[in-house]
């Protein structure tokens, strides 16, 4: 059973976030019927995260949210629930839920700042970027792209397509609500900022 989940995860990573949902769902639901209430259930918050991703990305918005709550409910470790606090508070700013957005990705940073686990950190910091555009912190959110876009090159990491997609819908927004000098003098300045600098504006944009 344990290798069929590892299977199922490495197939994701392939596959899923290429846009190849229906396959994706079936693969989840499969193991996520042979964990529940069994000693493997350590991978039902994986699996549950996954599948309120996909729901979130199909509009299902009330599905994501009951998912992304089932895996923040579950005994597991925070690393576990940090990206469904940030797929959560999408979902939470979508429906006006300003308050409880806020309060989901400040738990994801105090995960990036207790742990020092910056793994996550571009993750947690694209979501706070979205929520500083959508709440007219468009300065604040250019610096913070401009620091994701510099930690990727860095580190080699690639966005899968649908997280790109999401990335340059908020992007472009961004752009177009500074002059093409603020914009470029914003997104040249975030790519030098320390993880330091990044945490405390990601910090204040959410007070």
């Amino acid at each position: 059973m344990t290798v069929y989940i590892h299977l199922v995860t490495l197939h994701l990573s392939d596959s899923t976030w290429l846009g190849d949902f229906d396959q994706a769902i079936s693969l989840l639901n499969r193991a996520r019927k042979l964990v529940e209430d069994t000693p493997d259930d350590q991978f039902l918050p994986g699996i549950l995260g996954d599948l309120g991703e996909i729901a979130r990305f199909q509009g299902d918005f009330d599905q994501a949210s009951t998912l992304y709550k089932k895996n923040l409910s579950l005994p597991a470790a925070d690393s576990e629930k940090v990206l469904s606090r940030c797929g959560l508070s999408i979902v939470e700013r979508i429906r006006g839920q300003i308050a409880e957005a806020r309060k989901n990705l400040i738990s994801a940073l105090q995960f990036l700042k207790t742990e020092g686990d910056w793994v996550f950190s571009p993750i947690v910091i694209t979501y706070v970027a979205c929520f500083a555009v959508d709440q007219q912190l468009i300065r604040q959110a250019t610096f913070l792209f401009g620091w994701i876009e510099s930690h990727n090159k860095i580190k080699g990491h690639v966005q899968q397509p649908v997280y790109k997609n999401e990335f340059d819908h908020y992007l472009t927004q961004a752009r177009e609500g500074l002059s093409d000098s603020e914009f470029n003098a914003a997104w040249v300045e975030g790519q030098s900022m320390s993880q330091e600098q990044v945490l405390a504006l990601a910090m204040e944009v959410l007070q």
